[in-house]
C-alpha cells in the first residue's frame, strides 16, 4: 500500500494583513479527504512529534513516502526545509499546492515548478470544497502515474540516482519469524491475515513486509493469495523486478493460465534490468517466457489424433522456434541456469528428431532442400555443444548441493543416453523422495517425448517408473467454510440485556436451524471456525458436534488469559464446557498469541487491537479455502459493540470483502 507524508504549516496563520488561514482545516477537509479517496495513508510532522526524536522519523518518511504533498502557500521555513530534503532524496511523486497571497512572489528556486492552486475560502462552500478535493485527487493520480522526475535536483543532475526505499526500512524480526512459522506450518490463513493488515495499516515497512509474505505464499503455491500480495507491491513500483518475476509465474500457474499477462510481466522485468543487468534474473525471465511459448506450442499439436499429425503440427508450429529461442537466450546468458539449458536441449533434440523423421515437412521451412540440410546439420552441431554445456552446468549444480539437480540429470540422460534401464534407475533415485508436483513435472515432460516418438524407449522407461509411485492422498477441499461470530452471554446484572442466560436454548436453536439449512444447501464437505467464548461461540461448536460438522477452535490467546477475558464471567459451568470443548478438539485448537496482546509489530498502530486482529485471523483462516466458499453466521443484534472487535466488526469485514453473511437476529433473545 502507498503512504504519503504531508508537509505544511500548522494551526492558524496570518498570511496577510487581516487575513488568517486555518491550515488544520485545509489538512482535514482538503488534503486528508483526497488521500482517503485514493486509499493512501497520510501523516505530517505533527503526527510524529510525540515520539521524541522527530528528525529521524521525519527524514525516514521524507525518503520512504511514495507521495509527498507540500503546501508552500506561505514562506514557512520548516516546509521549505522538508521540501528540500524530499527533492534531494527522491526524484518523483512530490506535489506542490498553494493559494495566492496578496503581494507575495513565488520562491525563486522553485518558481518554475507547477503548483496546484486552491482557495482556502472554497472550503466554506460544500460544492466548491468538493471540486477542490476532486482536483487534488486528479493531481495525486496523475503524479503517481508520472514516470518523469519532478524533483529539480534530479532533473538538473541526471546522473544522480534515487535510492530504493526498502534499503531504509527494517522489517521487525518477530514479524519475519511469524511469517516463516506460518509458511512452515502451512497456515495460509495466517499469511493472508498479515497481508490484509499490512495493506490497510500505516506501517513504514509495509511493502517490505508484504514482500516476505509474498515469498512465503509463492513457496506455498498459494497462487491466488500470492497474486494479491505481489500485485499490491507491483502497484507501488511497476518496475519492481522481483514483483514482475513472481507475477509472471503466478499468472502462468493459475487454474486458467493468463499467458498474456505473464509475458507482459516478463517484458517489464527485462526492461527494468536493462540498465543494471543481473544474469540470473535475466535467465529466469527468458525461461518463463519460453515456458509460456512452450504451452502455446503444446496446444498447437496435442489435440491431433495420430502420431504423424502430431509430429507435423509440432514441427510446423511457429511457437517451436520461439520457445527454443527464449530458453537458449536464458541459458547462454547465464550457464549456471541449467533449467533453461535442459529445456533448450529438450526442444533442440525434439527438433532434430522430427526433422529427420519428416524430411519433407522440415524442408518446407526453407527455400531449398540444400538450405534445409544445412540447417539440420547446424542444429545437430548445436545439440552436441548444448549437451556438453548443460552437462557441465548440472555437475556444478550437483556439487553445490542443488536439490533439483538430480531430477534434471535424469531428464538430461533421458535425452542423451542409449540405455533406457539406466534412465529408469536415475528417475527412481531422483524421484523417490520428491513431492507429487516434482514427479508430475517429470511425467509431463516424458509424456511429450513419448507422444512425439522422441527417444521413445527412454521416455517409456521413465513413465513406467513414475507409475510405480503410489500417488499421495489429495486432500479434498471443503465445499463450504463457515465462520461464526456472536455475542457473549451477558455477565450478571448487565443492563440493558443483550444475551441473557435464559435465552441459551433459543440461541442454540437459531444456530442449529441455520447450520442445518446450510448443510442442506451444500453437496460437499463442510468445515467451521470460531472462537470459544461463553455464549454464541461455545454453542456453535456444540451444535457442530451434534451435526457432525468438524469445527476448529481459534483462541486469541492462551487458556488462562482467554478464559479470564471471554468465559469466566458467565460462571463455572461455562468454564467447564470450554475446557471440555478444547480437550475434545485436540489438534483442532490454535492460539493466535502467547499473551493475549498484539504482536510487537502492530502495537504502535492506532487502528488495530487484539480483538480486531483476532477477527481478521479467524476470517482469513476460512478464506484460505477460497472466498466463494466462506459464509459468516453471526448471532448479532445489529447494534454497536461494547468493546473492540466483536460481532459488528466481523460482519463489516465480511461485507467489505463482498462476502456472504447470514445474520441471526439476536434482538429476539431479549
Amino acid at each position: 500500500m502507498k503512504r504519503a507524508f504531508i508537509i505544511r504549516p500548522f494551526e492558524v496563520k496570518e498570511v496577510s494583513a487581516g487575513r488568517k488561514v486555518d491550515f488544520e482545516r485545509i489538512d482535514r477537509e482538503l488534503i486528508s479527504k483526497a488521500l482517503e479517496r485514493v486509499g493512501i495513508h497520510g501523516r505530517t510532522t505533527q503526527d510524529i512529534m510525540h515520539q521524541g526524536e522527530i528528525q529521524s522519523d521525519m527524514f525516514n518518511r521524507l525518503l520512504t513516502a511514495h507521495l509527498v504533498i507540500a503546501d508552500i502557500s506561505i514562506p514557512n521555513a520548516n516546509v521549505f526545509y522538508e521540501l528540500g530534503i524530499r527533492h534531494a532524496l527522491q526524484d518523483r511523486h512530490t506535489i506542490l499546492i498553494k493559494f495566492r497571497v496578496e503581494g507575495q512572489k513565488p520562491v525563486f528556486d522553485i518558481a518554475t515548478d507547477r503548483y496546484m492552486l486552491y482557495d482556502p475560502e472554497q472550503l466554506d462552500d460544500p460544492k466548491k470544497a468538493e471540486e477542490a478535493v476532486e482536483l487534488l485527487v486528479k493531481k495525486i493520480n496523475a503524479t503517481l502515474d508520472e514516470d518523469a522526475a519532478d524533483s529539480p535536483v534530479f532533473r538538473f543532475l541526471p546522473a544522480l540516482k534515487p535510492q530504493p526505499r526498502e534499503l531504509f526500512v527494517k522489517v521487525p524480526p518477530d514479524f519475519i519469524e511469524a511469517v516463516d512459522s506460518a509458511q512452515q506450518k502451512g497456515y495460509d490463513g495466517d499469511l493472508d491475515a498479515y497481508a490484509s493488515e499490512l495493506r490497510e495499516l500505516d506501517l513504514p515497512w509495509a511493502i517490505s513486509g508484504l514482500r516476505s509474505i509474498g515469498e512465503a505464499q509463492f513457496k506455498r503455491k498459494a497462487w491466488d493469495a500470492a497474486r494479491l500480495t505481489w500485485e499490491c507491491i507491483w502497484n507501488v513500483n511497476r518496475d519492481d523486478v522481483l514483483a514482475n518475476r513472481r507475477l509472471a509465474t503466478i499468472y502462468q500457474k493459475q487454474p486458467k493460465p493468463d499467458l498474456v499477462s505473464s509475458n507482459q510481466a516478463v517484458d517489464r522485468a527485462l526492461n527494468a534490468l536493462a540498465s543494471t543487468p543481473n544474469p540470473s534474473d535475466i535467465a529466469e525471465l527468458h525461461a518463463l517466457k519460453g515456458s509460456n511459448i512452450k504451452t502455446q506450442w503444446l496446444r498447437a499439436w496435442q489435440a491431433e489424433p495420430d502420431l504423424d499429425s502430431r509430429r507435423k503440427a509440432a514441427l510446423l508450429s511457429g511457437e517451436f522456434d520461439a520457445a527454443l529461442d527464449a530458453y537458449r537466450k536464458g541459458f547462454l546468458g547465464h550457464l549456471n541456469h541449467y533449467y533453461s539449458g535442459i529445456n533448450a536441449l529438450n526442444l533442440l533434440t525434439t527438433r532434430v528428431a522430427l526433422a529427420k523423421a519428416l524430411p519433407d515437412t522440415w524442408s518446407s521451412h526453407f527455400p531449398s532442400d540444400s538450405d534445409a540440410q544445412r540447417a539440420l546439420e547446424t542444429a545437430e552441431k548445436e545439440k552436441v555443444q548444448l549437451q556438453a554445456a548443460v552437462g557441465v552446468s548440472l555437475d556444478a549444480a550437483a556439487a553445490a548441493g542443488d536439490a533439483w539437480a538430480a531430477i534434471t540429470r535424469a531428464d538430461y540422460e533421458c535425452l542423451v543416453s542409449t540405455r533406457h534401464e539406466y534412465v529408469r534407475g536415475l528417475y527412481g533415485k531422483a524421484l523417490k523422495g520428491a513431492d507429487d508436483q516434482s514427479r508430475d513435472a517429470a511425467r509431463r515432460q516424458l509424456q511429450i517425448l513419448k507422444d512425439l516418438d522422441v527417444v521413445p524407449q527412454n521416455a517409456t522407461a521413465g513413465l513406467d517408473l513414475i507409475a510405480t509411485f503410489a500417488p499421495a492422498q489429495v486432500a479434498v477441499p471443503p465445499a463450504l467454510a463457515i465462520v461464526f461470530a456472536g455475542h457473549r452471554l451477558d455477565e450478571p446484572g448487565r443492563n440493558p440485556e443483550r444475551f441473557p442466560a435464559r435465552s441459551e436454548g433459543l440461541a442454540r436453536k437459531m444456530i442449529r436451524d441455520q447450520l442445518e439449512k446450510l448443510r442442506a444447501q451444500t453437496s460437499g464437505s463442510i468445515v467451521a471456525y470460531a472462537g470459544c467464548a461463553s455464549g454464541g461461540d461455545l454453542l456453535f461448536h456444540e451444535v457442530c458436534d451434534e451435526l457432525d460438522i468438524p469445527s476448529t477452535v481459534l483462541l486469541a490467546g492462551p487458556r488462562p488469559e482467554y478464559v479470564r477475558k471471554s468465559v469466566q464471567d458467565a460462571g463455572p459451568d461455562w468454564v467447564k464446557r470450554f475446557d471440555d470443548m478444547v480437550r475434545k478438539r485436540g489438534e483442532r485448537v490454535r492460539e493466535l498469541t502467547r499473551d493475549l496482546e498484539l504482536p510487537k509489530w502492530l502495537r504502535s498502530v492506532d487502528d488495530i487491537d487484539i480483538w480486531r486482529h483476532n477477527n481478521l485471523w479467524i476470517l482469513h483462516t476460512a478464506l484460505a479455502h477460497g472466498g466463494d466458499k466462506v459464509v459468516l453466521v453471526a448471532l448479532w443484534n445489529y447494534g454497536k459493540g461494547t468493546g473492540p472487535g466483536g460481532t459488528e466488526h466481523m460482519v463489516a469485514e465480511v461485507k467489505r470483502r463482498g462476502g456472504r453473511a447470514e445474520i441471526l437476529d439476536a434482538r429476539s433473545l431479549v
